[in-house]
This record gives structure tokens, sequence and C-alpha cells, in this order.
């Protein structure tokens, strides 16, 4: 679809520049990031988009040689009717190259989700389990040894973190040190 975009906007014909840019819109308008099909749906339409594609550009480039030095004419006389007979050789060689590059892209995306659809290691798997909780980090950020009970203090700290107010004027204007003392009791959150 870039190569097609970046070759329609060669052509010396705005209406088919703004034409094509409308058509690519439409088809990458996914902003939410979820995954779509983006090329067709059955081997069908798998065959017959494409060459809607280059059947598509091949019309418009031979209309081109006929409309856009009419429009020339129109719009600005004999100098117009040159530019239209230049826009329109040039047209009959860029637009059925666009249509043929659109059908490579919509072909290559069927092929994508069809690959897509039968691929299992893409399939989403659950997370790993956690074994043992992470280290933690001691005064000055001193990475200390494991202990479990360190760990569930941490882990506890990150659920549910504590609600500080920042004061202002410190002396060494650095972020503040929070020093948290664990204690374990026997048979008591060993769960949490």
């Amino acid at each position: 679809a870039v190569a097609a975009q970046a070759l329609a906007s060669v052509s010396l014909n705005k209406e088919f520049r703004q034409w094509h840019r409308e058509q690519v819109l439409v088809e990458a308008s996914n902003l939410n990031r979820t995954w779509k099909k983006r090329g067709v749906q059955s081997a069908r339409q798998m065959i017959v988009r494409p060459l809607g594609d280059i059947f598509v550009g091949v019309a418009s480039g031979v209309a081109g040689l006929v409309v856009a030095p009419v429009r020339g004419y129109q719009n600005n006389g004999v100098s117009g009717l040159l530019v239209g007979i230049a826009a329109g050789a040039v047209g009959v060689v860029i637009r059925p190259a666009v249509g043929v590059l659109d059908a490579l892209s919509h072909f290559t995306a069927s092929i994508h989700d069809i690959a897509r659809s039968v691929n299992v290691l893409e399939k989403r798997f659950d997370p790993p389990i956690k074994y043992r909780l992470p280290y933690v980090f001691g005064t000055s950020m001193i990475l200390m040894h494991y202990e479990d009970s360190m760990g569930r203090a941490l882990h506890l700290l990150k659920r549910f973190p504590l609600k500080s107010t920042r004061r202002h004027g410190g002396s060494d204007g650095g972020s503040d040190e929070i020093i948290v003392h664990v204690e374990v009791l026997n048979n008591i959150g060993i769960d949490t």
C-alpha cells in the first residue's frame, strides 16, 4: 500500500491521488490496534479483488487519456490541453502500476490472514507462573539477600501502594526513601 501510495503521488491528477488516499485510509482505519482481517474472506474474493484492482488501474489510465485533455482544455484552453495530454500520458503508465501494487498488497494481506488463522504458535498463552517473589533493594538501593518475608512485603506494597504527601524544601532535594519493617507471624499470612 505504501509503494502504491507513493506511485499515486507521482500522478499528475489530483482527483486520482485523493481517491487513492481515501481508499487506503478506509482500509487502514484500525486505530485501536485490534486484529482484524485485512484481506478478503473467501478464496474467490482472494482472486477477484486483486483482479479488480488491476482492472480499475487500467481503466482509469485509459480513460485519463481522453478525460485529462478535455478537462484541461475546458479549464485553461490550449495550454490546459497540453498539460492534460501530458497528464493522460503519465496516467496511462502510473495508474495501472498503482493497480498492480494495490492488487499485490491485497493478495499478500489475504495470505497473511490465512497464515495467521492457522498459526497455533501465535495463540495467547497464560503468563508464566512465578514460583518465587522478587529480590528486594534495601537502603541506599543495595540488593539484599533473598528472604521470603521481604518478597511478600514488597508484593503487598506494590499491590496496595502507600499514599504519601511529598514534602517540599527537603535538604537534599531528591526522592524520599521509605523504610518498611516486616514481621512474619507463625501460620498467619502464608497464603497472601
